[in-house]
């Protein structure tokens, strides 16, 4: 059962992305190459905007990792860096959100795997349920702040 945590916690993230990147070349039969472009362009937004917001989180909310607080040994290598927020569950976020504005029944599905990747996570011993919560409201965050903002005439 551990290599199954293991798989969420450090590969199912990957899947993901290439889930997206295909999905979004899938898009080329109705989309023209510079809305393609420009899709990629607010995913890489997104994700920079996210990234920035996870290392405020890391210096606002320092708190030690699971396994250093209760002294055991992860199921993953992991440096010793603040918990909160998880990383690869907001950038899971950031993906499972742009699957949602692609296709609803896509972000439903990418949303599951965004909490697999967190439930993953958790099992390996790197985060606490909280900085999974809160990663995926970093990266759903990130995400709606880029499309909000994004200039209509650059659509």
């Amino acid at each position: 059962m551990n290599e199954v945590y293991i798989f969420l916690a450090k590969y199912l993230v990957y899947l993901l992305a290439a889930w997206t990147l295909v999905s979004v070349w899938y898009l080329r039969r109705t989309h023209t190459i510079r809305q393609l472009v420009v899709w990629v362009v607010k995913i890489s937004l997104a994700m920079g905007l996210t990234y920035l917001l996870i290392k405020a989180g890391n210096f606002l909310f320092p708190e030690a990792r699971p396994f250093i607080a209760e002294r055991f040994t992860p199921l993953i290598q992991h440096p010793n860096n603040p918990s909160f927020p998880s990383s690869h569950t907001a950038l899971a976020a950031v993906l499972a959100t742009f699957m949602w504005q692609l296709r609803r029944d896509w972000g439903v599905i990418a949303f599951i795997l965004v909490a697999l990747v967190g439930f993953g996570r958790v099992m390996v011993g790197v985060h606490y349920p909280w900085d999974i919560l809160g990663g995926a409201l970093i990266g759903i965050i990130g995400t709606v702040l880029v499309l909000k903002f994004w200039p209509r005439r650059l659509v």
